[in-house]
Formats: structure tokens, sequence, C-alpha cells
């Protein structure tokens, strides 16, 4: 009987590394946000067309984890890309979907720090077309976008400059910040 029971954890263990061994997978399957060159219009590039489809499509599929698979497969992600080309803008892109952080953030919020420059993430003021103008108010979702009528997220297909700028993304302390202040976001699934 002891054995019996023995087996059963082996069997849930080895269901989990399957499971983060797909999160990190996806976050390496994802296609990036097209960074350079800068895109004007997505819908005339169909490289990039299809890179933000990718991408969504994986976001998509890595929010259907539970959160603690999701930030194992970070750390296993993260571990697999010691010595090979780390896309830490997919990182961003995946916090920013998963948890339920506000639109807009005033500089004078405690989460500024966090939202706007978290481990060196640049994002740009809000009303945008054209260059940022000096201002107290970031958009943190950048470059995400919720469509108002279905209410899915989808990646914006203008930018204005890279996602992320200076010292390394720290997508797992990020991580464990937005969990615990916002929380996670209620993902409406795409084909609903």
């Amino acid at each position: 009987m002891a054995s019996a029971g023995l087996h059963r954890p082996s069997f849930a263990v080895d269901h989990e590394k399957v499971q983060v061994a797909k999160v990190a997978e996806l976050i390496d399957k994802m296609g990036g946000y097209p960074l350079l060159p800068i895109v004007p219009n997505p819908e005339a590039d169909s490289d990039a067309k299809e890179r933000i489809e990718k991408t969504e499509e994986c976001v998509n599929e890595i929010a259907k984890f539970d959160l603690d698979i999701v930030r194992k497969g970070y750390n296993e992600y993260l571990e697999g890309r010691r010595k090979a080309p780390l896309n830490e803008d997919n990182l961003l892109l995946v916090n920013k979907f998963l948890f339920n952080i506000p639109e807009t953030v005033k500089a004078d919020s405690p989460h500024w720090r966090m939202l706007v420059s978290g481990g060196g993430a640049q994002l740009p003021v809000k009303g945008i077309p054209g260059a940022p103008k000096p201002t107290d108010e970031a958009s943190p979702r950048w470059p995400w976008e919720e469509d108002k009528k279905s209410k899915l997220w989808h990646l914006q297909g203008k930018r204005v400059d890279r996602l992320l700028l200076g010292p390394p993304y720290r997508a797992v302390e990020v991580f464990d910040y937005y969990r615990a202040n916002f929380g996670r976001r209620d993902i409406k699934p795409r084909n609903a």
C-alpha cells in the first residue's frame, strides 16, 4: 500500500515538470514584439503581423497555466538561456498580460517604480502618437491594448522605442510584485 502512495506524487511531479517545460517552450516560441526596425504598419508587413499573432497565441496559452507553474517556467526559461540569446521582452509581455495592472499610473503612485521602470522597462507616455512629451503619467499595460468591444487584449501595431532599455529586466521579481499587488487578470478565452 505504501508503494501506491509513492507513485502518485511522482506522477504529480512529472506532470508539473511537463507543464513548466511547456511554459518555458512557449516563452521561447513567442514571435516577439517587432522591435527593430520600427514597423509603422504591421498590417503591411506580413512578418511583423505573423510575429505579433504568434506572440499573442503563445501568451494566451501561457495564461491557461497556474501562476506557480508560470513562475517556474520563467526560471526554467532563464536558466536554459544563460548562454543563449535571451528575449527579455517576451517575459515583459507575459507579465503585463497575466496581471490586473492599471491602465495608467501617476508618478506619485507607490507602484510607479515597478510598473514603469521595473528592471529597465521603458514605456511610452499616454497620448502617443508622436514623440513622448514629459508627463507624470504612463501606460503600464503598453504595448497591450484592450479591444473595448470583445474585451480581448492585443498587441498594438505601433511602437515608439524598445520595450526594454537599461539594466536587465527582473522578470521573476516583477511577476511576484504584480501578483502580490494586482492579482491575476480575468482573461477571456480568445475563441469564446
